[in-house]
């Protein structure tokens, strides 16, 4: 009796019927698998957008409140963001300003004579105009060439530099008694140049606040960290007469 050709057919059928159901399972799978990732990435990704906007939105807020009267650190709320930050004085042991201090430029640094004896200011291949303002209001001024300079324009030359926080600078010069100083303004001339101060035996006041944000949105955190030097007059008040009464020729 000869087999049934029928039947041979039927098995082959369910066979491949079988293996097309295990080719598009394999392929439904992998799709839904590859969805289920990407919708995850996705969620993250937007997370860390969300925590890195919220803490944007602390700095903001510090900076609007005053980064001297919210206090060295805590949690605040603005609107629906909720944030925590941590406030540091930068300067008390040496100030290195981050960006060069340009031609024509000014800068000013708080002194205390209670808190430093003197103070030694470092830089580069510029000429300084150093104003030490003092608490009667008069003002002592000093204008000085970089060490080593050939310019003639009666500048005092400053004296060879020394390497202060791991940079050497070209010269340097020293405010050996800050009696009755209240700040020095320091203004570069001629060039743009790095500059740095550090006090003679002692500290220095705040010169600027390290200002630090943290936030999180799920499983995502973010952190904004800036540093705001304190606030000064801008350089072309240096020039400016003031009097409390009239003026007498």
């Amino acid at each position: 009796m000869k087999p049934s050709t029928k039947t041979g057919q039927s098995g082959q059928v369910a066979l491949i019927v079988v293996l097309v159901m295990l080719v598009v399972g394999t392929i439904a799978l992998s799709v839904a698998s590859r969805s289920v990732l990407d919708v995850s990435i996705s969620k993250q990704e937007e997370n860390k957008i969300r925590a890195f906007s919220a803490a944007e939105a602390g700095i903001e807020d510090l900076l609007s409140a005053g980064i001297a009267s919210v206090g060295v650190g805590g949690q605040r709320t603005v609107g629906n963001i909720t944030y925590n930050y941590q406030i540091s004085e930068v300067g008390a042991s040496g100030y290195v300003l981050d960006e060069p201090l340009a031609n024509g430029e000014t800068i000013q640094i708080n002194v205390d004579p209670a808190q430093a004896t003197g103070l030694t200011v470092y830089w580069d291949n510029a000429s300084l105009e150093l104003s030490a303002f003092k608490t009667d209001g008069s003002i002592e001024r000093v204008a000085l060439n970089p060490a080593g300079s050939s310019i003639t324009n009666g500048f005092t030359t400053a004296a060879s530099g020394v390497t202060f926080q791991d940079k050497t600078y070209i010269s340097r010069y020293d405010f050996n008694s800050l009696t009755s100083y209240s700040y020095i303004r320091i203004r570069a001339l001629y060039n743009s140049t790095a500059l740095a101060v550090a006090p003679i035996d002692g500290t220095l006041p705040a010169q600027a606040y390290n200002v630090k944000v943290n936030t999180g949105e799920g499983e995502s955190a973010a952190a904004v960290e800036i540093v705001q030097s304190i606030g000064y007059q801008p350089g072309i008040f240096d020039y400016t007469l003031w009097s409390g009464g009239g003026l007498t020729k």
